[in-house]
């Protein structure tokens, strides 16, 4: 939310998410450095919540080394879910929380080194 106006006048608008570019926008892939992160997917765990197994996904252009990991709210590293070289196309892994207690907890992909996406899931026993 915010306002802008001279004095004579206020114009006040609200915002759900907002992107801030500073410079010029690449034009290409190799203008932003040669990854391929604007193709990769992470995409939502489901079931979500779940009980004590979740399915994840994700979307590769090309080959990554990919590791997903997962973390409880404390920041503190809880399990493994991906950890491997992988070829283009999606793929479809199982995580077993099954020593976990109930809560929310978050897995972040790593593509490569370049590229992070971070999402949540909840866990209810």
């Amino acid at each position: 939310q915010g306002q802008v106006g001279d004095g004579s006048e206020n114009f006040t608008w609200y915002f759900d998410d907002l992107h801030v570019y500073a410079g010029e926008l690449p034009t290409s892939s190799e203008e932003f450095g040669g990854d391929i992160a604007g193709q990769i997917e992470l995409r939502q765990n489901y079931p979500n919540p779940f009980n004590p197994s979740t399915t994840v996904e994700f979307v590769l252009p090309e080959a990554a080394t990919v590791t997903i990991e997962v973390f409880n709210t404390m920041g503190q590293q809880v399990g493994t879910i991906a950890n491997d070289s992988y070829p283009p196309g999606r793929h479809s892994m199982v995580f077993n929380a099954s020593g976990l207690a109930s809560g929310l907890y978050l897995y972040r992909l790593n593509a490569d080194g370049m590229y992070t996406r971070t999402k949540k899931m909840l866990l209810v026993k």
